[in-house]
């Protein structure tokens, strides 16, 4: 394709694409699909309608530094 004007690296291509107005930004959604955490309700940490956390519970890890055995 002759004259194709392809950006050198992806952080200009991602500011090329930006100025064109076509960025995007990313948004929470309930785990159910039940809603998204957007405008009015970006602040949530539960879903209004199902009650589901928006975040993730990770299992707590026992963090004891065990000494090596000589």
């Amino acid at each position: 394709m002759p004259n194709l004007n392809i950006p050198e690296s992806f952080n200009k291509t991602k500011a090329m694409i930006s100025d064109l107005g076509l960025d995007y930004k990313k948004n929470h959604a309930c785990p159910k699909d039940c809603m998204l955490f957007w405008k009015q309700d970006e602040s949530l940490d539960v879903c209004s309608i199902c009650k589901s956390s928006r975040w993730k519970k990770f299992p707590k890890e026992n963090f004891e530094v065990n000494e090596p055995k000589y």
